[in-house]
């Protein structure tokens, strides 16, 4: 069985299907306000921000930064959202995490300092 064992369980997504997702949440109409807002609040504390339901949410230079990102054997995704200035930040790659961290650390300085 292909994927058994991994967090993914064998589930894959392109890089315009996670921007399709993150733009469908924020704009309410995955999942309306009130259930986008219960899934991305900081529910618990976690390193520099808060964990969430399946994300994590921080401050980056004064902007809300709400993602998730995750590595198996051979592949990466990673997914960043800005709602303060209306921004997406996705890496998807076929090579593990570890070889890749420089590349995907978060985009905070050119997004936040953007203004948009």
């Amino acid at each position: 069985m292909r994927g058994a064992g991994l967090g993914g369980g064998g589930a894959f997504a392109t890089a315009p299907d996670l921007l399709r997702f993150a733009l469908a949440l924020h704009e309410g109409t995955l999942l309306g306000d009130a259930y986008t807002e219960l899934m991305l609040g900081g529910k618990v504390p976690f390193g520099m921000g808060m964990a969430a339901y399946g994300t994590l949410t921080s401050i980056a230079r004064g902007r809300r930064r709400i993602g998730h990102g995750s590595a198996d054997p051979g592949i990466t995704a990673n997914l960043y959202t800005y709602p303060d200035v209306a921004w997406v930040a996705l890496f998807v790659a076929n090579q593990s995490l570890t070889d890749l961290r420089s590349l995907i650390e978060p985009p905070d300085r050119p997004i936040t300092a953007s203004g948009r």
